[in-house]
């Protein structure tokens, strides 16, 4: 079984490609919203209320994606300082001579 090796500069990695997702999610759902808000305004009937009932659908969803991203990034997070205080310890503790 191959041994998985990860480095802090991976980790870091890691972290700020979630930070960037998080905020693509936010940046979609933003101009998703946009869109819904004007074309509320120059279009009626019911696909338009069909189109506003998918998006606020579509816009659940999005929370729940970006909650998981959330749980995702701070567990990460808290990988990267508990690993770290881990190399601190071990560090400090190591005698070199």
């Amino acid at each position: 079984m191959a041994m998985l090796e990860v480095d802090e500069a991976s980790i870091r990695q890691l972290i700020e490609a979630f930070d960037q997702t998080q905020a693509n999610c936010d940046a979609a759902g933003k101009a998703v919203e946009d869109t819904r808000n004007y074309l509320e305004k120059v279009w009626q009937g019911d696909a338009s209320a069909r189109y506003s009932m998918a998006v606020a659908e579509w816009q659940s969803g999005l929370e729940k994606v970006k909650a998981g991203l959330a749980i995702m990034n701070e567990q990460m997070a808290e990988y990267h300082k508990e690993t770290g205080s881990t190399e601190d310890s071990a560090s400090s503790h190591a005698s070199w001579t």
